[in-house]
């Protein structure tokens, strides 16, 4: 489903706005290995959330959508990072999700990313000063540690979750 809503959002872009896209100027290297390890970093995030919702009450939803406007508004993709307070920025700086964001960016956009770099007095994404390099290097280990914390949460709340009988429960409205 979200693939077609892509594939909408595409071709009105490039139809009725005039959204001029150049297949041969995407970093497609770029582009494959930012988004597995993004998804990785998202997907590891996502068991965490699993195991959370073992120790909530119908309101599992309200977490997780609680933690995607967070993902939403603190990575960069409503607002630039430099427009963000500066303890907001400090945030964004530690996600995942933002180092994922400008690497995709730069990969379908190389020239404009570096244009809008050039022709800025200041870093406009916050994450101008690194390297594709680093950036990947980044993702992959926030990958590894989240993979490791993630796990460790989801076990502790299966514990709990069985320990208190949470996993027979039906929840019917």
């Amino acid at each position: 489903i979200t693939t077609a809503g892509v594939i909408i959002t595409l071709v009105f872009g490039v139809l009725v706005l005039g959204v001029d896209i150049f297949l041969g100027d995407i970093d497609w290297l770029l582009l494959a290995v930012s988004t597995v390890l993004g998804m990785g970093c998202i997907c590891v995030l996502g068991l965490a959330l699993g195991g959370i919702t073992f120790l909530t009450a119908r309101h599992s939803i309200g977490i997780n959508e609680g933690v995607a406007g967070i993902f939403y508004v603190m990575s960069g993709i409503i607002f630039p990072i430099t427009a963000l307070p500066t303890w907001a920025q400090s945030i964004s700086k530690v996600l995942p999700v933002t180092y994922w964001m400008d690497s995709m960016r730069r990969a379908l956009m190389p020239d404009a990313m570096a244009e809008l770099s050039s022709a800025a007095a200041f870093d406009v994404t916050g994450l101008g000063g690194f390297s594709n390099l680093y950036i990947m290097i980044y993702l992959a280990i926030s990958a590894a540690i989240f993979f490791v914390l993630s796990l460790a949460v989801f076990k502790f709340a299966d514990g709990v979750a069985r320990r208190k009988g949470k996993i027979d429960w039906t929840t019917s409205y």
